[in-house]
């Protein structure tokens, strides 16, 4: 049986491998490469090291299917 997930920020901006700074999956986008986003939703900024390229957030899923593996 699979869920439908919300993905968060913070979820998206780690998805998959940056095509703008090259980050890695599960890793945040390198601040010194391009501009990237990072405000947080109440309008404070992230801590450095904790914001995505456009072009990764628009790339990553905004919902995932969970499915339990045995």
């Amino acid at each position: 049986m699979s869920k439908v997930r919300e993905l968060s920020f913070d979820d998206r901006a780690r998805w998959g491998s940056c095509p703008v700074c090259q980050a890695e999956d599960g890793e945040f986008c390198y601040a010194e490469i391009g501009i990237q986003l990072g405000i947080k939703v109440d309008g404070s900024r992230m801590k450095t090291g904790e914001g995505a390229h456009l072009a990764r957030l628009n790339a990553a899923p905004n919902r995932v299917h969970e499915v339990k593996y045995d």
